[in-house]
């Protein structure tokens, strides 16, 4: 009964979304193929990359820019430990990814490290751009999960929850760049 009422309302979620997406001027694509999930994201903030680069690599602070990270440190050794937390209805998830890091000017690199993270393999890619008074962001990641996801409904619950958090991160970034501002 449950899947029957919490499908559709997932649908609607997305949409919405989607629906502010497009006011906000910001391109956002969530696929999935098998189990490989991609998000590629591309917008533009008013601020200058230097603020944006501080703000994403606080990497014990990442929690107050992702609402999935509930904790995040820079180990000894230079890896990136993220404790993740998605809850959707009645499923929730709790895990761990570990990536190796890697910066070039105002670009990031993330590489998941497999034996340490409940992921069997993924990365993530930043790009700050100077536009002015702007930064020009492109966001892009792949995420393998090594953990069991229900058929029916679990790809449809990945890709809301990257979908609304990317969302929500963008807002989170904006909120956390005025406070550097004033």
């Amino acid at each position: 009964m449950h899947k029957h009422v919490v499908y559709p309302a997932l649908l609607a979620l997305i949409l919405v979304s989607a629906t502010a997406l497009a006011e906000k001027n910001l391109s956002l694509t969530v696929d999935q193929s098998g189990n490989h999930y991609r998000t590629q994201l591309i917008t533009r903030v008013t601020a200058k990359p230097d603020t944006v680069y501080q703000l994403l690599t606080a990497y014990e602070r990442l929690s107050s820019i992702n609402s999935l990270i509930r904790h995040s440190e820079l180990l000894a050794n230079g890896y990136l430990l993220l404790k993740l937390e998605s809850c959707l209805a009645f499923l929730c998830f709790q895990k761990q990814q570990t990536l190796r890091l890697t910066t070039d000017g105002y670009s990031l690199n993330a590489e998941v490290i497999p034996e340490l993270s409940d992921f069997s393999s993924g990365w993530v890619h930043w790009v700050l751009t100077p536009d002015g008074e702007q930064t020009l962001i492109h966001f892009s990641s792949e995420m393998v999960p090594s953990f069991w996801l229900p058929p029916w409904l679990g790809p449809l619950l990945v890709k809301h929850a990257l979908t609304t958090e990317s969302i929500n991160s963008l807002r989170l970034l904006e909120k956390a760049i005025r406070s550097i501002e004033s």
